[in-house]
């Protein structure tokens, strides 16, 4: 009976690059031969901005219980009103019938859940941020007692994430650099006087930037640009116009859309959000201390200002920045990384 993998992936359909990056994997994984699924916990939930086509599964109560553990009551309430409206529509999903050999691919902040629906399982924890792994770890902790045990590799797409496996002892990590999908934010186009930003995880802090740099005055003609509820299409259309892009990142792996902004040619000034440190750095962008929304609006009033005094070291920096991202970063790299990492775990489970 042939291996199988099941990479388990959230039911949510909203646009999300950690979604998309566990079905790439899979596809990845059925080109290179072997037997994999996506394994979601309801049987219609499928994440469609995927352009992957294959057969996915569900496996449903164990996993929605062991994800419920952590979750807040608003939370809980909402994501059962989204499986009563999901019960109404036509199953997409086989049923998973688990097997003694297959192994169990968990993202970090579901390692725990993971466990507990499949305790007799192998597992390899996937993690696509550090500060999700941590908490799930103390999770699996608190619920399994044993957060390590049936881990028989871990993956990792930042440094942070490695620090993070390593401090609580994890063995046999291995490095795999995710991407965006590069081919469509464009470096080339004319720059506009337009300044960009996503604020969907700091809301607050963007408003308050936003009307700051507004009613300071100090930007000029500069046009404001909130991304968001926007199209991938819409999204790189106003970031390769966009000549400065402020980036809002929080509690980030490699954050993405620091990658997108630098690789359609943006001068990045913002938070880090601590894992993208690997590539945004004073060299590459404008880095500003967490939190501090002063001095953040300041270093755009002042970049906008410098730009237009001698442009020449702004655009040197977002043509390293834009070099840096795509060639650390693509799907060469990601692809030739994953199948290294699985070719070495496969042989460790065979030997």
């Amino acid at each position: 009976m042939s291996r199988r993998y099941f990479v388990v992936c959230t039911d949510s359909p909203a646009a999300s690059g950690g979604r998309a990056v566990l079905y790439d994997t899979v596809a990845l994984l059925r080109e290179s031969g072997r037997d994999a699924y996506v394994l979601h916990m309801l049987p219609n939930a499928q994440y469609s901005l995927s352009p992957h086509k294959f057969e996915t599964a569900y496996f449903s109560w164990r996993l929605r219980a062991g994800d419920y553990m952590e979750r807040s009551r608003r939370v809980r309430f909402r994501a059962g009103l989204e499986r009563l409206f999901a019960t109404l529509k036509a199953a997409r999903n086989i049923p998973y019938e688990p097997r003694p050999d297959d192994i169990i691919i968990a993202p970090d902040h579901l390692a725990h859940a993971v466990q507990w629906a499949f305790p007799d399982l192998e597992r390899i924890v996937f993690s696509q941020n550090s500060f999700g792994y941590l908490r799930s770890y103390k999770l699996g902790q608190l619920y399994n007692g044993a957060p390590m045990k049936g881990v028989v590799g871990n993956l990792a797409i930042s440094d942070t994430c490695i620090d993070a496996m390593e401090l609580v002892g994890a063995t046999h990590i291995d490095r795999v650099p995710v991407c965006p999908n590069f081919e469509i934010f464009d470096p080339n186009q004319k720059k506009q006087r337009k300044i960009c930003y996503m604020p969907r995880k700091r809301r607050f802090e963007a408003e308050l930037i936003d009307q700051a740099l507004r009613a300071r005055g100090n930007i000029g003609d500069y046009e404001l640009v909130c991304i968001d509820g926007m199209n991938q299409k819409e999204v790189a259309q106003h970031l390769a116009e966009g000549r400065f892009f402020i980036s809002l990142m929080q509690n980030e792996a490699l954050g993405f859309p620091g990658m997108e902004a630098m690789a359609s040619g943006c001068i990045v000034i913002g938070y880090t959000g601590l894992g993208t440190e690997e590539y945004f750095d004073t060299d590459s962008g404008v880095p500003v201390s967490e939190g501090n929304t002063v001095g953040l609006v300041k270093a755009v009033e002042h970049a906008v200002a410098d730009y237009d005094a001698n442009p020449d070291p702004w655009d040197r920096m977002r043509q390293l920045a834009n070099d840096r991202v795509r060639s650390r970063y693509n799907p060469e790299v990601f692809r030739s990384s994953l199948l290294s990492a699985i070719d070495g775990i496969e042989r460790r489970l065979d030997s």
